[in-house]
């Protein structure tokens, strides 16, 4: 099953609650973040995230010859599952979503990579029920060597989740 995606949008970073688990990573990335430097994964405790651990996921920048990126899934936290109904590890994003939806998010993914800082958006994602949730997502980007970006760190939160501070 592929999912669909639909209407993101860039969001404003303050338009996120300060006790969503998106601020709090936001937070914590900055707090990891060697001085003139990206984070790696190297860097991420999840013990020291545990309360917001399970709405992350991470993501393989994938490189081919020519330079051209693609993504894939490495993993995806309980919440994030559950939220969006499927487990998409060591799958690519053109295997987890439609085509339409697929593109939006690799074209997401490449704009944190090649700015290099994180990005945010806002989007309403389907439910079985069919109704939809309105979403913020925060793609956090990760360079094992410091400087060239290897991996995406996110978390896709329902708008009104929010942890007890």
């Amino acid at each position: 099953m592929a999912l669909k995606y639909y209407n993101a949008a860039a969001a404003d970073p303050d338009d996120i609650p300060n006790n969503s688990p998106i601020h709090l990573f936001h937070d914590y990335w900055l707090s990891i973040k060697p001085e003139g430097q990206l984070p790696g994964r190297q860097h991420i405790d999840p013990a020291a995230i545990s309360r917001i651990v399970s709405w992350l996921f991470l993501v393989n920048v994938l490189r081919d010859e020519t330079g051209e990126l693609d993504f894939a899934y490495r993993l995806l936290g309980t919440s994030n599952v559950n939220l969006v109904g499927l487990d998409a590890t060591g799958k690519r994003v053109s295997e987890a979503f439609e085509p339409v939806a697929a593109r939006a998010i690799v074209s997401h993914y490449r704009e944190t990579v090649g700015k290099a800082v994180p990005t945010f958006w806002s989007t309403d994602v389907p439910t079985e029920e069919r109704r939809f949730i309105r979403c913020f997502r925060g793609v956090f980007p990760l360079a094992a060597d410091g400087r060239t970006v290897d991996m995406l760190a996110g978390m896709l939160v329902p708008v009104g989740e929010t942890v007890r501070l």
